[in-house]
C-alpha cells in the first residue's frame, strides 16, 4: 500500500516551504514597508558606496544644509528631504526586498499547482517558464532601479560635483539570476515536451 507521500513526491517540500515561504515573505515586505515608511516620514538615510563625502563639521564641507554624515547607518542623511529625494529613498529600500518576495510568492504558488495538478503537465511546464522569466528580468531590474538611485542621492546632499563612482560600479549586479532564469526556461521546455509526450501515449492507451 502506497503512501500519501509516495503518491505525491511535491508533498513533503511543499509541506515545508508553505510554511516557510510565507513567513520570509511577510518579513520581506515589512522589510520594504519600514524601509518605505523612513523615507517618507523621517531622514532620507542612504550608503554612498565609492564616494568620499566629507563630514559637515570639517572645514569647507560640501555637504549641503540639513545633510550629514551618519556612523549610525553607515552613510549620509538628509534631514530636510524633498519630495523627489523621498522617492529615491523609497526606491533604494524597496525593490530588492519586494522582487525577492515576489519570486517567494511565485515559487509558492507553483508548487502548489504542481502538487495539485501534477509535475509533469503542460500547465505547470508553463509556469515553470513563467517563473524563470521573472527571475531572469525581476533581480537585475529591482537591483538597477536601486543603483541609480543610490547614484543620484548623494548628488543631493552636497553642494558641488564630487565625482563619485558611475552607475554600473554602483550597480550589484545579481549574476545568479541569468543563469537560474534560463535553467528554469530550458527545464520547462523539457517538461512541456514530456508533457505532450504523455498526454500522446495516454492518448493511444
Amino acid at each position: 500500500m502506497t503512501t500519501k507521500s509516495e503518491r505525491d513526491p511535491l508533498q513533503p517540500l511543499f509541506g515545508t516551504l508553505s510554511l516557510l515561504f510565507p513567513l520570509a515573505a511577510l518579513v520581506l515586505v515589512a522589510g520594504a514597508a519600514l524601509g518605505v515608511f523612513r523615507s517618507l516620514r523621517g531622514s532620507v538615510c542612504f550608503p554612498a558606496p565609492g564616494w568620499t563625502i566629507p563630514s559637515e563639521v570639517e572645514p569647507a564641507s560640501p555637504l549641503r544644509q540639513g545633510a550629514r554624515v551618519s556612523r549610525l547607518d553607515f552613510g549620509v542623511c538628509l534631514d530636510q528631504p524633498t519630495l523627489w529625494e523621498r522617492v529615491l529613498g523609497c526606491l533604494v529600500a524597496a525593490p530588492v526586498l519586494l522582487c525577492t518576495a515576489g519570486a517567494l510568492y511565485l515559487l509558492l504558488a507553483l508548487l502548489r499547482r504542481a502538487a495539485a495538478d501534477g509535475v509533469h503537465t503542460v500547465g505547470t511546464a508553463a509556469r515553470v517558464r513563467r517563473f524563470g522569466l521573472y527571475v531572469l528580468v525581476a533581480p537585475p531590474v529591482a537591483s538597477l532601479v536601486e543603483a541609480a538611485a543610490l547614484r543620484s542621492l548623494p548628488q543631493h546632499a552636497v553642494t558641488r560635483d564630487l565625482g563619485g563612482p558611475d552607475l554600473f560600479a554602483v550597480w550589484d549586479f545579481p549574476w545568479w539570476a541569468p543563469f537560474v532564469g534560463l535553467g528554469m526556461m530550458s527545464l520547462a521546455r523539457i517538461m512541456s515536451a514530456s508533457a505532450e509526450m504523455r498526454e500522446d501515449l495516454e492518448g493511444t492507451v
